[in-house]
C-alpha cells in the first residue's frame, strides 16, 4: 500500500510517473489522509489514489480511467442510484511537503 504514518497521521505516498516528473517537480508525492485509524486511512488511500491516477491522466491529456469506469458502470434506469457523498474524504488538492 502506499501509506505511511508520522506522529499518528497517515500519509499516502505515492510515485509521481517518469514522463510528469517534470511536470510536478519530483518524484514523490506526499499527501496526509488527516486520520489516525489504520482502517480509514487505508479506505481513503484507496479513493486519493484513484484522484492521483486521474490527475495524472488529466496532466498526460487522457481521459480520466474513473470517468471510463463510471461510464461502463452506469445503473439502469430503473435502479435508483445516489452518488457517493465525499464529505468524508480529505481535501487533496494541498500536498503535504516533507
Amino acid at each position: 500500500m502506499y501509506l505511511t504514518r508520522r506522529d499518528g497521521i497517515y500519509y499516502l505516498r505515492k510515485r509521481v510517473p517518469v514522463d510528469l516528473i517534470a511536470v510536478y517537480g519530483k518524484r514523490e508525492i506526499l499527501r496526509s489522509l488527516r486520520v489516525k485509524d489504520r482502517g480509514a486511512a487505508v479506505r481513503l488511500a484507496l479513493r486519493a489514489v484513484v484522484a492521483l491516477d486521474d490527475e495524472f491522466a488529466q496532466r498526460r491529456d487522457l481521459t480520466p480511467p474513473s470517468v471510463e469506469r463510471a461510464q461502463a458502470s452506469q445503473p439502469t434506469p430503473s435502479m435508483s442510484a445516489r452518488p457517493p457523498s465525499q464529505s468524508a474524504l480529505p481535501n487533496l488538492s494541498k500536498p503535504t511537503h516533507r
